[in-house]
């Protein structure tokens, strides 16, 4: 049991629905020789406390070739305290729902999930939840024209969620206030101020900059802050360039400077060499006369 739960929160962080195949590879292949109730049963032991507890049942995640779920995960569905489901439409809308509620609570990181599906007396969906939630959108006036926003906009590890350039402002105000870890949080919105900085027009960037400094000596007064790494000045970096290319260079001026020595004594053949016997007598002879 505990293989197959395992298995299956795995599945919820890649955020992918399994099939029973797929999860044999992962929890044990003795699995594929369960029988329907024998699978049932296992599955009930898995989600019987996440019945209880309102968590996502696990369970819901497992389907078909065709991404159906199965007919059993119905009766898992009844067995831990969830209701029955009429038909296998309300099933796979059930299901669906759970599964979204599954990769909310497995992912990483953590949040709340949405309210699981009720299901009426009849094995319905309730009316009041089976419609999908209205999607509510921000729509932000800003002075001065409007703001290149990046095609593909990356976001630091530390944020679930990265905000448009014209939030970035309030985020950072907001994290100064903001209960948790909030260093982190906040040095991952200064990054992106950052670049968001090359973007915004007047006077959305004057503001941007007036938050960002009250960010930065509330980050710098704090002691949980995370340590980062000096930058270095330009002057120090060209600096640093140097002596690198100056150390390349030196064993290459070596090398030259003997060339250079060798050839010089290739020159005069005679240099170094011993004279002849009798050479320095006569010269010696000479100069007596």
């Amino acid at each position: 049991m505990l293989a197959l739960k395992e298995a299956l929160a795995s599945a919820t962080r890649f955020r992918t629905r399994p099939t029973w195949e797929a999860l044999a590879r992962s929890a044990g292949s003795d699995l594929l020789g369960l029988s329907v109730p024998d699978r049932v049963g296992l599955l009930i032991a898995v989600d019987q406390a996440c019945g209880r507890e309102g968590s996502p049942l696990l369970s819901a995640l497992i389907r078909t070739g065709e991404g159906d779920p199965p007919p059993y995960v119905g009766d898992v569905v009844a067995a831990v305290g969830c209701g029955v489901t009429a038909t296998a439409a309300v099933l796979k809308r059930w299901c669906q729902r759970e599964a979204e509620r599954a990769f909310v609570v497995y992912g990483v990181p953590s949040r709340t999930a949405p309210p699981r599906l009720s299901l009426t007396a009849e094995g319905q969906l309730a009316a009041q939840q089976n419609a999908e939630p209205v999607q509510r959108q921000t729509i932000v006036h800003v002075k001065g024209g409007p703001v290149r926003q990046p095609a593909v906009r990356p976001k630091p590890g530390d944020l679930a969620r990265a905000p448009g350039d014209t939030e970035i402002g309030h985020a950072l105000r907001g994290a100064r206030q903001r209960r948790g870890p909030r260093p982190r949080y906040a040095a991952a919105l200064m990054a992106l101020a950052e670049e968001a900085l090359t973007r915004l027009p007047e006077p959305q960037r004057t503001e941007l900059v007036v938050e960002m400094t009250a960010t930065r000596r509330w980050l710098d007064s704090r002691p949980d802050t995370p340590a980062q790494k000096p930058k270095k000045s330009r002057r120090a970096m060209r600096i640093a360039a140097a002596k690198n290319t100056e150390a390349v260079k030196q064993p290459a001026r070596a090398e030259k400077t003997r060339q250079r020595q060798e050839r010089k004594k290739a020159k005069n053949p005679l240099q170094g060499a011993r004279p002849l016997p009798g050479v320095d007598d006569a010269r010696a002879e000479k100069k007596r006369k």
